[in-house]
């Protein structure tokens, strides 16, 4: 049994020393998105938290000479502390120090192995120990939309151990010719309190209670290279090295955040993009037009290169065809007020489509969800404002929703199609886990043809990832 715990811990180390390899040019690649998204007007770029910091406990199991099942000395666990800060360089790969502090025991009285003999060698020990950790955490599904995820650990580390063992109680008339007594002498001259490396290795499971409070729970096994973390060795099983394990629940907490950009993005610098296109398109308006009559070349032309997802070269095409619509719409509304104050709007009360419409651009624009660069997944208040939106259409059976997927300029125009796809898809598949009809749910996607920004960096292209929450 003792070599089959052997084997998962190696295929458990083999499996993260592999994850943490295939996750090497992912992490120098990404582009990190926050835990923090916008609800009325744009405020940061999206980032990922870059820190956590946990503190929890648990039990703590011994698994040796004298508990040489899988399971260890189940009968006789310890309580154990933890700790640690670990470095988010992905959502799926991270790197973490940590310390823990308990103590493990066992007592061949209490065995759940049952041999006749331990009746007669009544060993006992308690081992008191202090560990330092470093160790790479793995999380495969990262992508997933789940807020209760698995995750690997494996590491190495260093244990103090302060050993204290018994064996006053031993009949060792029973054990006469196999020299135990003298065996069980020379164990005891051996120094009780040393430090030994360890290799632990673990599974885990982390529920996101919030985008800056995380509970996990962890089972982590230390492969040692001693056979002394009980103080029984000649006088036991030589051949075989102890290790202990523990089980631990721990409150994690976010303590800080990726890439802190030096530009500033607010509402009116988002707003600047729309007036300086509203403006130009107001310059261009008679030409368009003109163009529209002579078989429309200027406006096609205009047209197929949004289409294409090109980058425009000049500040007054930032925005292409999706940024147009609302402007348009927002001089309908305009120029049905102007309308109506000048008691030219028949009721004085303006056009009621246009009322209509121009509130479902508002109430729509507070659900934009912001993804990190070449990924699908949800994170953050993403979750938050989907389970507005679900709770809106819960109220309202009427209500249906568009969810319009985008990407930024990057990559090509198949690939981005996709990945807008995938976007929205993980919108929708939330809002279908959250009871919501699918044929209430309806979805798009435009790749890199409509984007917000143009012609910028690629620190300020995060706003052109996104999906767009349409309510009709």
């Amino acid at each position: 049994m003792k070599k089959f715990n052997k084997k998962i811990s190696i295929l458990l180390a083999s499996g993260l020393f592999f994850a943490a390899t295939a996750n090497c040019q992912d992490t120098q690649n990404m582009t990190f998105s926050s835990k923090k998204a916008v609800t009325d007007s744009v405020s940061e770029e999206p980032k990922t938290k870059k820190y956590e910091f946990g503190i929890g406990g648990g039990i703590v199991v011994y698994q040796g000479d004298l508990a040489p099942t899988v399971w260890g000395a189940y009968r006789c666990i310890s309580p154990g502390l933890q700790a640690n800060i670990t470095r988010i360089f992905s959502p799926s790969f991270a790197l973490r120090i940590g310390g823990a502090v308990g103590k493990f025991t066992a007592d061949d009285t209490k065995s759940s192995y049952k041999e006749a003999y331990r009746d007669y060698r009544k060993y006992n020990f308690t081992t008191s120990f202090a560990e330092l950790t470093a160790m790479a955490q793995w999380t495969p599904f990262a992508k997933a939309n789940w807020r209760l995820n698995p995750y690997l650990l494996g590491g190495a580390g260093v244990s103090y151990l302060k050993v204290k063992n018994d064996w006053s109680k031993s009949d060792f008339n029973y054990f006469a010719g196999e020299n135990l007594q003298q065996r069980a002498s020379e164990d005891s001259a051996k120094s009780h309190s040393f430090f030994a490396p360890i290799l632990p290795v673990g599974v885990g499971l982390k529920y996101d209670v919030s985008d800056k409070v995380a509970l996990k729970l962890e089972w982590i096994n230390r492969i040692t290279f001693t056979d002394y973390l009980d103080g029984f060795s000649k006088a036991a099983n030589p051949n075989k090295n102890d290790r202990y394990s523990s089980i631990m629940l721990s409150l994690n907490f976010a303590l800080g955040k990726n890439h802190k950009s030096s530009t500033s993005h607010s509402g009116s610098t988002i707003n600047n993009y729309y007036y300086n296109y509203y403006y130009s398109s107001k310059n261009s308006k008679s030409e368009n037009s003109m163009a529209t009559k002579n078989g429309g070349n200027k406006q096609n032309s205009s047209s197929t290169s949004a289409d294409n997802g090109e980058q425009q070269g000049t500040g007054e095409n930032l925005a292409i065809q999706d940024v147009q619509n609302k402007l348009d719409l927002i001089t309908r509304k305009l120029d049905d007020v102007s309308r109506a104050n000048a008691g030219r709007g028949g009721n004085g009360q303006g056009n009621t489509d246009v009322d209509n419409d121009f509130n479902n651009m508002i109430k729509y624009d507070k659900y934009i969800i912001y993804f990190s660069f070449d990924h699908s997944y949800l994170e953050g208040e993403s979750y938050t404002k989907l389970d507005q939106i679900a709770n809106t259409m819960k109220a309202d059976p009427k209500v249906n929703v568009t969810l319009s997927g985008f990407t930024d300029l990057r990559g090509s125009n198949d690939y981005n199609m996709k990945l807008s796809t995938a976007r929205a898809e993980i919108c929708r598949d939330y809002l279908i886990s959250h009871s919501i009809d699918p044929n209430r749910i309806k979805t798009e996607a435009f790749g890199k043809t409509k984007y917000i920004i143009g012609n910028l960096s690629k620190e300020q292209q995060w706003v052109n990832r996104r999906v767009e929450v349409y309510f009709n």
